[in-house]
C-alpha cells in the first residue's frame, strides 16, 4: 500500500476539516482494498491501537519478521498463520497488533506490536517455535528480524476488524 501525506492549505477551518475527513475516508477505502486484494492476509489488533502515538511519548515496540517460502503455497501458509499463530500471539500480555503480509515472490513479512520490548522479543521466539512445531512440512526461512520502539503511530477503527484468509 502506498501512503501520501498532505499539508492542509491555509483557509477556513471547515474546509480543512472536510479535506481531513476525505483523507480519512480514502485511507479506510485503501485499507479495505488492501485486505480484499490479499496484500494483508492476516490481521489482529487490540482496541488501544486507536490511540495515536507521538514522537517521544509512547512505549510501544514493534517486531518485523521477514520470511521466504521456498516450497509450498503462501495461501496454505497464511491459513495456518491465521488459524494458529495469530490466535496465539493475540493472547500474549501487552499485545497490540499483528499483521502478516504477502509481499509476492514467496516473500512474507509479519509485523507485531506490543506494549513492551520484552514481549516483542518473546514474540520472535514464539514465531520460531511456531515454524518448527507447526510448519515442519514447509521449507520456510526467516531471513530477517528487525525490532524497535514505535515513535509515531496512527490507526483507523477499521484496523480493529480482523482480516482472515
Amino acid at each position: 500500500m502506498n501512503a501520501t501525506a498532505t499539508i492542509a492549505p491555509p483557509g477556513p477551518q471547515h474546509m480543512r476539516a472536510l479535506q481531513r475527513a476525505n483523507e480519512v475516508r480514502l485511507a479506510r477505502a485503501q485499507l479495505k482494498r488492501g485486505v480484499a486484494c490479499g496484500e494483508i492476509l492476516v490481521s489482529r489488533a487490540a482496541s488501544d491501537m486507536l490511540e495515536p502515538g507521538h514522537a517521544g511519548t509512547g512505549d510501544k515496540f514493534a517486531s518485523l519478521r521477514r520470511y521466504r517460502l521456498r516450497t509450498g503455497s503462501v495461501a496454505e501458509l497464511m491459513h495456518v498463520v491465521d488459524d494458529v499463530f495469530a490466535e496465539r500471539i493475540q493472547r500474549m500480555e501487552g499485545f497490540e497488533a499483528y499483521h502478516a503480509l504477502d509481499c509476492g515472490r514467496s516473500e512474507i513479512v509479519s509485523i507485531s506490536l506490543f506494549s513492551d520490548q520484552a514481549t516483542a522479543e518473546e514474540s520472535d521466539e514464539r514465531a520460531l517455535e511456531f515454524i518448527r512445531d507447526e510448519l515442519g512440512d514447509l521449507d520456510i526461512e526467516r531471513s530477517e528480524v528487525i525490532g524497535g520502539r514505535v515513535t509515531v503511530s496512527r490507526a483507523l477503527a477499521d484496523l480493529l476488524e480482523p482480516a482472515h484468509v
